[in-house]
């Protein structure tokens, strides 16, 4: 204990450097904790409940005209059906989405849903939450009626069994039934807070959905296999499923054939290519990071040995034994971690908010956790090295030699490290260039339709009166040129309809379907009709048109067989026909436009159809979009329609957002790539100071035998240029590979550049050079005579 608290006195000792240590140590440790919690967050996503191993979700794989997709959400009866028929699943269950942002009322307080779900009630069979109140598996049998989460609830207050979400925009009520603890944050499931039962999804939307075994494939389907049995045994009950159901024949008449694979709950998430490759990078990016930080402080560490050598020998003399120099040096890397531990998690608390607002969960939830050991044990790796290895070299050198004055006749190690440093540096830096000019290039990418200007309104389910009179409202405005509306947005999320031909019940391709659109849509996008003429406008609701992308003509000419113009051509469109439009006829063709995201860009070809009064969005184009029209324009609307919530936003808004998660990956990189920097930086000046010092002797015969300060400056920069140049070409290979996976995310995606990577290695050696030069300015400059006094 008494060397923990002379540990603690020497802390502002001169020469030592520990503020430098204590720095390092706690920038790497703070970035590198956040890193590794994220990673360790991912990796243990749905793992949170008993028998998550035996858990097991059910894709739906369609083959189409020959062409295979596997989707993530089945019809509803397959995951009940698959249990009845198979002994070995101990529980089946589904879900699916069905209304988001609800206004709604409890005794007359007003709430807002984020998110209402409807699921059987053999979810809590298959995923497990305690009761807080009320009868789960009840409710949820029983139409109009829900179970909400302990946090709702609270919000609620009181006993909330019994009472009624009373929906502003819907014609029925939810009736509270049951209460459940909220689902953890490493869970698909977490933030639903309302769900409902699936008897209400089938009233609400009109039709019986629940039970269909092809089409209407809305929902997630899970099972869970009893204990010993496998997942193969499965595979021959699926088919004894599908040929006791006709509708699986009748489909592969009509041209697509289904069948169903499985995959484990917790290799669901992690299988994801995305996130498989982000774990990747941030494992790396951590690893790297915590490499160089333990080298820089071996390498401060170990650059003090020196100096102190006569301190020991006279520790030595006055009794001290090896154990008492191991304890001395071990208490100061004790000490030293220990004030490094807590810099990292002041560091971390201060940028709670920034952190979390890049990451799926609370910081206490990843730090916290198991993956925590990890950073214990590097810790615990840095006190002990840190304070073995010096003890052990100061207990080797004699007492008489220290006295003599020992010089460090071997450097090796410190180059060695040092290079560690300039290599991560490097990768950081080059790493950060190429996440910089993809974030760029998908925020400003060409999407083969003009959004510069536009601006997007949404009135929060307003009906078709309501919309109407805002789209008049808006067009009365002198700062807006142009108005229409649309049912989705080309970045958003397309459902998938199929195209068949009248009299024909081939399915002969599958689309990704717009909807509908207002007058003037075409011309305020700026997309380009290539073949046939828009829609006869105006229109108020007209399925008897439909206009097709330019990718849909070279798929349906592939599918049908059919050759020549589409123009003119009868198609039915799944969902889009009925008794009054038996048949849309193609009036048009439009140039292709991208959809979707670069991270899940829509390969589908699309449709779109003409509806003025079918739609959730209204776009507008302005003269000059400026915060201050966005404001006018929303004042104007919230005026007209107090009762609704009126968004007003710019689209280019809505496209940086699609790009959260990759702007989230910028920043860590780039604070990843700040804190090797000045790691790496005070390792350097560490070592240039230490290493002038060295041969500041050298330096000053070299003065007086006629050499210049030039002279000097390039035999010290030569010198680490010799180490500094093959770390950095390595950093920027090593950089090269890691930024070419990260791309293999992205549809769109940037070319790498060697030029690129070469200006960064270049600036990497220019800082190195500066560094050096400016530590070593004072010795050069310096009168010789000081330092040859002594001889």
């Amino acid at each position: 204990m008494n060397q923990i608290f002379s540990a603690i006195k020497n802390l502002p000792r001169r020469g030592q450097h520990n503020l430098a240590k204590i720095v390092c140590l706690g920038f790497g440790l703070a970035v590198s904790a956040v890193l590794i919690g994220e990673v360790y967050f991912e990796q243990t996503f749905d793992t949170w409940f008993p028998g998550h191993e035996r858990t097991y979700a059910i894709n739906e794989d369609v083959v189409q005209n020959g062409q295979y997709n596997e989707w993530s959400s089945t019809s509803g009866a397959v995951a009940p059906g698959i249990k009845a028929i198979s002994p070995q699943v101990e529980a089946a269950t589904r879900y699916s989405f069905m209304l988001s942002d609800v206004k709604t009322t409890v005794d007359g307080r007003p709430f807002t849903i984020d998110e209402v779900d409807a699921a059987d009630s053999c979810l809590f069979d298959v995923f497990p939450r305690a009761t807080v109140q009320g009868n789960l598996k009840e409710s949820l049998s029983r139409p109009y009626n829900c179970v909400i989460s302990r946090s709702m609830a609270d919000r609620i207050g009181g006993n909330v069994v019994g009472k009624a979400f009373e929906l502003r925009d819907y014609d029925f009520k939810l009736i509270i039934g049951g209460v459940y603890e909220d689902f953890p944050y490493n869970s698909k499931l977490h933030g639903i807070d309302v769900i409902t039962s699936l008897p209400t999804i089938n009233k609400y939307l009109d039709f019986e959905i629940t039970d269909r075994w092809v089409g209407g494939d809305r929902f997630s389907s899970y099972i869970r296999l009893k204990k010993g049995a496998t997942i193969d045994y499965l595979k021959p009950n699926v088919s004894k499923m599908m040929a006791q159901h006709s509708d699986y024949a009748e489909a592969e008449k009509a041209g697509v054939k289904f069948n169903y694979s499985f995959t484990q709950v917790t290799e669901d998430y992690i299988s994801n290519p995305q996130v498989k490759t982000m774990c990747w990078i941030m494992t790396l990016l951590a690893i790297i990071l915590l490499v160089s930080t333990v080298v820089n402080y071996l390498l401060i560490v170990m650059g003090n040995v020196v100096s102190r050598f006569r301190e020991m020998a006279v520790r030595k003399c006055f009794g001290g034994e090896r154990r008492t120099i191991y304890s001395i040096m071990i208490s100061e890397s004790l000490v030293h971690v220990l004030i490094g531990i807590l810099l990292a998690a002041v560091l971390i608390f201060a940028c709670k908010g920034t952190i979390e607002g890049y990451i799926s969960a609370p910081v206490s939830t990843m730090l916290f956790s198991r993956g925590s050991w990890i950073l214990a044990l590097i810790c615990l790796l840095i006190i002990f090295i840190g304070g073995f290895v010096p003890g052990y070299i100061y207990n080797k050198v004699p007492v008489t030699a220290a006295f003599r004055g020992v010089h460090e006749a071997r450097r090796r190690w410190k180059l060695i490290m040092l290079s560690v440093e300039f290599l991560v540096v490097t990768v950081m830096l080059s790493l950060l260039a190429v996440v910089q000019q993809q974030y760029r290039e998908v925020t400003h990418e060409d999407m083969g339709y003009d959004y510069s200007r536009l601006a997007v309104v949404t009135l929060d389910k307003a009906p078709v009166n309501q919309m109407q009179q805002a789209v008049t409202s808006l067009r009365s405005l002198p700062f807006i040129e142009q108005v229409t509306t649309a049912y989705t947005l080309p970045i958003g999320w397309h459902s998938g309809n199929n195209i068949y031909l009248p009299g024909d019940d081939t399915e002969y391709l599958n689309i990704a379907d717009q909807y509908s659109v207002g007058d003037g849509y075409l011309k305020l996008m700026g997309i380009k009709v290539v073949e046939g003429r828009n829609f006869t406008e105006p229109a108020d609701s007209d399925l008897s048109e439909v206009m097709v992308s330019e990718s849909f003509v070279k798929r349906f000419h592939t599918t049908t067989h059919k050759q020549g113009s589409v123009v003119g051509q009868h198609i039915c469109v799944s969902e889009h026909t009925d008794s009054l439009h038996p048949f849309s006829t193609i009036c048009g063709v439009y140039k292709d436009v991208s959809l979707g995201s670069s991270l899940e860009r829509e390969l589908r070809p699309s449709v779109l159809f003409h509806d003025n009064n079918n739609a959730q969005y209204i776009l507008a184009k302005f003269t000059d979009l400026t915060p201050d029209n966005l404001d006018r324009a929303r004042q104007q609307l919230k005026q007209l329609l107090p009762d609704r919530d009126v968004k007003v936003m710019p689209y280019s808004d809505l496209v940086v957002n699609q790009y959260q998660s990759t702007d989230g990956f910028r920043m860590g990189t780039l604070v990843t790539g700040i804190t090797a920097l000045v790691i790496a930086l005070m390792g350097l000046i560490g070592y240039t100071t230490d290493e002038v010092n060295r041969r500041r002797k050298e330096i000053a015969i070299r003065k007086v035998n006629g050499a210049t300060a030039r002279d000097i400056f390039h035999m010290l920069v030569t010198d680490v240029l010799k180490l500094s140049v093959p770390a950095v070409l390595i950093g920027l290979i090593l950089s090269w590979v890691i930024s070419g996976k990260w791309l293999q995310l992205f549809a769109d995606r940037i070319a790498l550049s060697p030029l690129l990577f070469l200006a960064v290695g270049l600036v990497v050696l220019a800082i190195v050079v500066t560094i050096m030069l400016l530590s070593a300015r004072k010795v050069v400059n310096s009168n010789p005579v000081l330092f040859l006094k002594d001889e």
